[in-house]
This record gives structure tokens, sequence and C-alpha cells, in this order.
């Protein structure tokens, strides 16, 4: 086999177990390696093949990978998920809501969570709030303007 031959299956298994990390790194060696793929073929040295290797990955992992990944990920969907949809929901509170020492509960969207207030100021129940941060199962409130 020659030299290319060898350039271009390694670049062939690149290409092929990209679609299992999908992150670019692959597929831009196995475009440099279609660069060496090149170089062999039009008879260079094995040092020259090496050489094409070298900056043609340094250029692919400079320049492709980026513009790839901005291409493959522009429609990703910007949605809110976990705690972070939960900013900003509002909800009322049944037990009396102090600061971290007296923490009370609160209903949102028909689930009841442990609250505490942004301020000192203590919340009454059936008191209107909004959640403002998520301290991991504890949610943090302030009085929603009417």
């Amino acid at each position: 086999m020659e030299p290319w031959h060898w350039w271009l299956i390694t670049a062939v298994i690149l290409f092929i177990l990209e679609i299992f990390f999908s992150d670019f790194l692959l597929a831009t060696l196995g475009a440099a390696c279609l660069a060496a793929a090149v170089t062999a073929g039009m008879g260079a040295s094995f040092a020259w093949q090496l050489g094409t290797f070298v900056a043609a990955s340094i250029a692919a992992l400079a320049l492709l990978r980026p513009a790839m990944k901005r291409w493959m990920y522009r429609t990703s969907d910007p949605a809110k998920t976990n705690h972070h949809a939960m900013i900003g929901q509002r909800g009322t509170v049944t037990d009396a809501v102090g600061d971290t020492d007296n923490p009370g509960r609160v209903k949102i969207g028909g689930e009841e969570w442990r609250a505490v207030s942004e301020s000192t100021e203590a919340l009454e129940p059936g008191t209107r709030v909004e959640i403002v941060a998520i301290d991991s199962a504890t949610v943090i409130v302030r009085r929603r303007e009417t």
C-alpha cells in the first residue's frame, strides 16, 4: 500500500469516530489526514507528510473547528430549563416566610417549596411572591409588587 492510502484510511476512521463524539476534534484531525494524503500522493517524504499533517491540524483546530461548532449549534434551543426556568415565576406564601433562620413554604405552580425571604421582611400567608434565586431545594423570594 502507498503512504497516501494509510493517511486516507486514518482520515476515514477519524470521520467515523467523530459520529460518536461530536466535538469536531476528530473531524479536524481527519481533515489534516486528508491534507497529508494529498502531500503523500504527490510523492513527498514522510517528514513533509508529517509536517503537512501538523500544520493542517493546527489550522483546522484554529479555523475549521470553531466555524463548524457555530454552524452545528446555530439552532440550539435557548429555552431555560431546570432551576433556571423557575427564576421569575410567581407563587403564594402558604406558611410564613422569613430569613434563613425562619424558612416558610411557598406554593408555586401546584407544588410547595421551602422558601426564605430575599430581605429581612417577613412574608405572611397569602402574600404573592416572585422567585429571585434558588439555593439547593430552597427558593429565595421577594414580595411581588401588584
